[in-house]
């Protein structure tokens, strides 16, 4: 079956402690003479395509059922061992600098004796530095088997959770910040995105713990028990990223107890000056209430100076009663 350029591609990594070897395909029969090799093959499909997949599994003997659980997005992570080889479906975050967002994306995982074959929604991943490590012939990686590449491939999506986490919390860092400076509607929108962004990433990893315990118990054949004690390992990491999660989860909301609080001090604030300022009024608003009584017999009224004088008295009780509250602290 010959692939169009414009599909799915198909990248080729096979190694041992010697040798390295690279390679696109462009046919899924390619894929089929590194199936039973003595070396180590990492077989990256990018692009879900229905036909190619399903081909793909026939030519490995893989049960038609992965194929459905390599192609329905909602599934959440999980573990199906099926003797001579194993199902892993992950999820990995991707966090972009250049948009300031993040990406989700379904990775599955075969894994048999000597291969490892993974499959992406879509171009781009976290697995760059899995790759340099490869071509590294005294990696660790190179001396290992299939089940320490998933590993490391496992590992990296972890790692990319933590990328993600360390951008939420310096996110986290600058609302704070605003909050005390400018506590807008803007910022507690802000709040409230990363919240779900939160709850997205709680969703993607608290699986996963599950599906690394399993890997790290060492009673799935196809994982040595060397490899099964940097699962274990992992399990910390991502147990660590949980409760990174619940954490990051209880300041956003103090934070939003913050935002009440800031909003409610300069509604405070905005209220005392009114306040301030009406209390000034009082008395010139009596005084001149006073005088606009059409009463016949006022003599002030006729007074020379009766105009500059009640213009003044109104001056200076305003100068007296802002400096009495400047004094109180009340200004």
């Amino acid at each position: 079956m010959i692939l169009s350029a414009s599909e799915v591609s198909i990248e080729i990594i096979d190694y041992d402690e010697k040798n390295l070897k690279e390679l696109r395909v462009k046919s899924l029969e390619k894929c089929l003479e590194y199936k039973n090799t003595e070396s180590v093959t990492w077989i990256n499909v990018n692009h879900l395509d229905h036909d190619v997949i399903s081909k793909l599994l026939e030519l490995f003997e893989i049960h038609p059922i992965v194929l459905h659980d390599i192609l329905d997005g909602e599934y959440r992570s999980r573990i199906v061992d099926f003797g001579d080889y194993l199902f892993i479906s992950t999820r990995m975050i991707i966090y972009s600098p250049q948009r300031g967002d993040l990406r989700s994306e379904r990775v599955c995982f075969l894994l048999g004796k000597k291969f490892v074959i993974t499959f992406q929604e879509k171009p781009g991943d976290v697995f760059d530095s899995v790759r340099e490590h490869i071509k590294n012939p005294k990696s660790r990686i190179r001396r290992s088997g299939a089940d320490y590449l998933v590993y490391a491939l496992i590992d990296a999506i972890v790692n990319s959770y933590f990328e993600a986490l360390e951008y939420i919390g310096e996110y986290m860092e600058h609302i704070e910040d605003n909050l005390i400076t400018n506590p807008s509607v803007a910022v507690l929108h802000s709040i409230y995105l990363l919240k779900r962004d939160l709850l997205f990433l709680r969703r993607a990893i608290w699986p996963m713990r599950d599906v690394i315990d399993m890997l790290g118990k060492g009673e799935i054949p196809l994982i040595k028990r060397t490899t099964a004690i940097y699962f274990r390992d992992l399990y910390n990491h991502v147990s660590q990223a949980i409760e990174t999660i619940e954490t990051f989860r209880e300041m956003l909301s103090s934070l939003i107890d913050l935002y009440l609080s800031s909003a409610s001090y300069r509604t405070n604030e905005i209220m005392k000056v009114l306040t301030v300022i009406a209390t000034i009024f009082i008395p010139i608003t009596f005084i001149a209430s006073v005088y606009g009584m059409n009463f016949k017999y006022m003599p002030e009224l006729y007074w020379k100076w009766s105009y500059p004088i009640v213009l003044l008295v109104m001056f200076s009780i305003s100068v007296v009663m802002l400096v009495y509250f400047k004094r109180k602290g009340w200004l």
